[in-house]
């Protein structure tokens, strides 16, 4: 994916399709002379040039409610499971604008950046259009992305405005619909080196890559992805 939510080199080949028929055209040809391939930066300053077709994968943490009321503000809102992922240094950048293959443009999406993601329950991650794939993750333990110390790597996702985070937020419980342009998800900005959690997510991303801190975007030194006895679904 995006992963890449969007979480292995195993899931990859699950996540990106070779139907529907536009996916793989994309990897072949992007316009006359290459014209069609985006140009983008990531966090850490790694300049991309990938041929994008328009798949998208939805990265689906699911919310479950445990009870009515006797959570939120006053106890009045619904309770949630919380804790169900987690995110470490995470940050988002607005005004990002990808090109795809067909030469077509979409603006307003979001860099969403981080150092480690983990799954604590269940995760499924698809793709839209045609006949895609879905990975699903359930581990017994903290599924992981990234590395929360250590050597720097970075993931970065293009996330659509109606990407949604439900954030278990101080006491006004697990937030509805919390889209990238809402406060709430503006304070990603200041959790840098810091971890957020949440009860549910689903985000569509168009696009995701993983670097390392090192100038020429390598990956080096301890790159850890760890599937603690995780049971992979792939449909």
């Amino acid at each position: 994916m995006v992963f890449a939510a969007v979480l292995s080199v195993v899931l990859a080949l699950g996540l990106w399709p070779d139907a529907p028929r536009e996916a793989a055209q994309a990897a072949q040809a992007c316009g006359t002379s290459d014209a069609n391939r985006a140009v983008l930066t990531t966090k850490n300053g790694v300049t991309l040039r990938p041929c994008l077709s328009k798949v998208t994968t939805v990265m689906n943490v699911p919310r479950t409610q445990t009870s009515s009321t006797g959570c939120g503000t006053f106890w009045l809102q619904p309770c949630y499971e919380a804790g169900k992922w987690q995110i470490t240094a995470v940050s988002k950048t607005g005004g990002q604008t990808l090109k795809y293959a067909d030469g077509s443009t979409e603006s307003g999406l979001y860099r969403v950046t981080f150092q480690q993601f983990q799954v604590h329950k269940d995760a499924t991650l698809s793709t839209s259009g045609g006949a895609g794939y879905a990975v699903t993750l359930k581990p017994d333990s903290a599924a992981k992305l990234g590395n929360a110390s250590g050597t720097t790597i970075y993931t970065d996702l293009w996330v659509t405005a109606d990407s949604i985070i439900n954030l278990s937020f101080l006491t006004f419980g697990c937030e509805d619909n919390v889209r990238p342009d809402d406060l709430l998800w503006t304070l990603a900005d200041v959790f840098i080196d810091v971890s957020a959690t949440g009860c549910g997510m689903n985000l569509k991303i168009r696009y995701a890559v993983t670097t390392s801190s090192g100038a020429n975007g390598e990956i080096s030194g301890a790159y850890s992805v760890n599937l603690p006895n995780t049971a992979v679904t792939v449909s």
